[in-house]
């Protein structure tokens, strides 16, 4: 499953100005950008996470985002500059508190799409490098687009 965050450019931008006011040396704000991404993106995946593996008898500890099995929950892959991580969920319970969280935006299963989308070909220079020879060893090139930036 595909587990989509919910995180605020207002969060960002308060990390980036924590990191930056912390840095010995003057940080380019882009790079003060990318630090505070990655670091809001882990703790709220760490608190999702950790909310999930909790049953209502259980204390609240969260765990670290590893990629070892925890409770009915595994990390499969963790994007750490989006806000997104791969689960394997084995339990409808973990599943059903996954869903309700509020920092979940979305949880869908991993699947391949079977059909391309064409349009975006020419924006990537789809068109050129094949037409270069270069056709790859059978894997596919995926474009993730948000449309926010």
């Amino acid at each position: 499953m595909l587990v989509t965050l919910r995180t605020s450019q207002q969060q960002i931008e308060a990390q980036a100005q924590t990191i930056s006011a912390a840095s010995v040396t003057e940080l380019p704000a882009h790079q003060a950008t990318i630090a505070a991404q990655v670091q809001v993106y882990a703790a709220v995946k760490a608190s999702v996470l950790g909310a999930a593996l909790i049953s209502p008898s259980s204390s609240l500890v969260t765990p670290e985002v590893t990629d070892q099995p925890q409770g009915n929950l595994h990390i499969v892959r963790d994007y750490s500059h989006l806000p997104i991580v791969a689960v394997s969920i084995s339990s409808p319970a973990v599943l059903d508190r996954l869903r309700a969280h509020p920092d979940v935006l979305a949880v869908e299963p991993n699947w391949i799409a079977r059909t391309a989308n064409t349009q975006a070909f020419g924006l990537v220079g789809q068109p050129m490098v094949t037409a270069s020879g270069y056709w790859g060893n059978g894997n596919t090139a995926v474009t993730i687009d948000t449309g926010m930036g």
